[in-house]
């Protein structure tokens, strides 16, 4: 990932989740988008965390009631497309699930570890 931006290496948002999803609702969503980490967003649009699959499964033992709000990781971890990947590996590797990629003040893509492996296996 030398002299790599990440850009190269992120891949598409995909689903994102609303802050005030219920968890049993949000898990059922989950279930159907093949991704384990996800973008969280509130009613304005505004991307203001992050989620995953494993932290939905351990809310919802926490009540039936609770929203991805009350799970999610904010405020979430945001590079610039251009910023270098090596970077992005570094944050990823000391246990951020996921960063957000911005290009033009938008959300243009995610970053996790199972991107960085797929990278890896594609040569990039």
């Amino acid at each position: 990932f030398k002299h790599k931006t990440v850009r190269t290496c992120c891949r598409a948002p995909g689903l994102l989740l609303t802050d005030y999803t219920l968890l049993r609702e949000a898990r059922n969503q989950v279930m159907n988008s093949g991704q384990r980490y996800f973008a969280v967003m509130d009613l304005s649009g505004q991307i203001v965390g992050t989620v995953s699959s494993a932290m939905i499964a351990k809310g919802l033992q926490g009540g039936a009631d609770l929203q991805v709000r009350d799970v999610m990781q904010s405020p979430p971890l945001i590079l610039a497309a251009d910023e270098d990947a090596l970077q992005a590996v570094r944050y990823l590797e000391s246990g951020v699930p996921l960063i957000l990629v911005y290009e033009d003040g938008q959300l243009a893509g995610v970053l996790d570890m199972d991107s960085i492996r797929l990278g890896r296996e594609l040569g990039i």
